[in-house]
């Protein structure tokens, strides 16, 4: 009756906007409505498995890219402009909304634009 009374007649993305995951989906919902290109990588960024995890899902059918248990973003080398970096709550890597630049642990720097923020992460573009 909980679950009828809770999700009867929504389409699945209202589902989510209404269940335990409505920070993690509006995240998605919000970044997915800024990303302006065909067919985007989107890296997400998070030390926590869970939080990780439901951020890749919610991004689909995006080229999502998530590294669990390891570095939480392949190395600079690895990421072009237009690269889409979701940072999730809590991370190791250090945004500088100043100065428009993300830090990666093992120091590496790489400038973005912020896109997209709430209270549970960010969604940023690796800047050309």
């Amino acid at each position: 009756d909980v679950t009828r009374a809770n999700y009867a007649g929504l389409a699945s993305l209202e589902k989510a906007l209404v269940s335990e995951d409505d920070v993690i989906a509006n995240l998605a919902e919000q970044a997915r409505r800024v990303i302006d290109q065909p067919e985007p990588r989107v890296f997400i960024a998070s030390q926590s498995d869970s939080d990780g995890m439901r951020a890749a899902y919610y991004m689909s059918p995006y080229n999502t890219y998530w590294h669990r248990k390891g570095e939480e973003l392949p190395a600079e080398k690895h990421l072009q402009p237009g690269d889409y970096l979701k940072i999730i709550k809590p991370s190791a890597i250090l945004y500088h909304r100043e100065r428009g630049l993300i830090r990666f642990p093992q120091r590496e720097e790489i400038q973005v634009n912020e896109r997209y923020s709430n209270d549970i992460g960010l969604l940023l573009e690796v800047a050309p």
